[in-house]
């Protein structure tokens, strides 16, 4: 019996991660040196995507903050940060690993916006690349 469960539990967590493979190659992927250039430059806006508990290390500087619990909920800070998003920059997505930030960037491009995923906050960081330190 013990045997049937653990065959299910491992064939489940493979089809979840076959599922995020998918997501995280739908949207383009971009280097955190690059993420930096087009954010300094004007032409991107980098979007952190954390939650508030994982910001205590800082985040990428010049990034706007909107947790992922305020986009599942689609509730009215996610509502705003949307609506202030522009239309006419790349939007670059970041949370801890790239998984929820490839959520988010899959989101955004059903909605008409040019987007990319940077990955993870720590890959910012390992490209030596400037950190804010502080809640938003």
């Amino acid at each position: 019996m013990r045997g049937h469960w653990l065959i299910g539990s491992i064939a489940l967590l493979i089809a979840a991660l076959a599922v995020f493979a998918k997501i995280l190659t739908m949207v383009d992927s971009i280097s955190p040196e690059e993420a930096s250039s087009k954010a300094t430059a004007g032409s991107a806006v980098l979007v952190d995507v954390r939650e508030k508990a994982e910001l205590k290390d800082g985040m990428a500087q010049g990034a706007s903050w909107l947790a992922t619990s305020d986009i599942r909920a689609e509730n009215e800070v996610y509502r705003s940060f949307i609506h202030k998003l522009p239309k006419d920059k790349l939007i670059i997505s970041y949370c801890a690993v790239g998984v929820r930030s490839a959520l988010f960037a899959k989101k955004l491009s059903e909605m008409g916006y040019r987007v990319a995923n940077m990955g993870g906050f720590r890959d910012w960081v390992r490209a030596g690349l400037p950190v804010k330190i502080g809640l938003p």
